[in-house]
């Protein structure tokens, strides 16, 4: 019964992250100028923008995989903010296993909706749908946990800079994975002359 179920988690991860790469293909095939678009609103100066293009490529090229990466940080974090609970390590995973695809999925649709017909706005949608996968989020841990608004409101407050720290040192890392693998050289930094 329990190999059932595994399954189930596995073929949802699998399943959504079919759609990415299949949403990917389609924004590099038909809509190449999106990451553009959105390196242009993000970055002011070329060298930024040039390290960023580095960045989105990168993390594009990897994105199942650091999707699957993601899911044991983030319910390692989870599992450390709701330490006082009765749920194991274990157990946040498969949380996470249901909730990523599940955002994986909308983010996709959501995105090709929007990228069609609002293209202007492409760096507000963005940012307005990782809002909407927080808010989901605190949904479904509120829910799991029985919690009332006050201690979802302290356990955001705990969760934040828990995130906040990995996201700085994945960002670090990712760093030096690029220049490990000559993806990103000390010449990109050179100002132009």
């Amino acid at each position: 019964m329990n190999t059932n179920r595994n399954l189930k988690y596995y073929s949802c991860f699998i399943g959504a992250k079919t759609i990415s790469g299949l949403y990917l293909f389609i924004i590099q095939k038909y809509f190449p100028e999106y990451f553009d678009l959105l390196q242009q609103e993000m970055y002011s100066d070329e060298n930024t923008k040039k390290f960023g293009s580095k960045i989105t490529e990168f993390t594009t090229e990897y994105n199942s995989l650091i999707n699957f990466i993601l899911i044991p940080f983030l319910a390692f974090i989870s599992w450390v903010v709701f330490s006082n609970k009765r749920y194991n390590f274990t157990e946040h995973l498969v949380i996470y296993f249901y909730t990523m695809p599940f955002l994986s999925i909308v983010s996709v649709v959501l995105n090709l909706f929007l990228l069609v017909f609002f293209q202007e706005y492409l760096l507000q949608i963005t940012f307005m749908i990782y809002g909407f996968i927080f808010i989901y989020h605190s949904y479904v841990l509120k829910r799991i946990f029985s919690l009332s608004f006050k201690q979802l409101v302290l356990k955001t407050l705990l969760f934040i800079p828990i995130f906040f720290l990995f996201y700085v040192l994945s960002s670090i890392l990712l760093v030096v994975i690029l220049f490990a693998t000559g993806n990103l050289v000390l010449e990109d930094f050179a100002p132009k002359a």
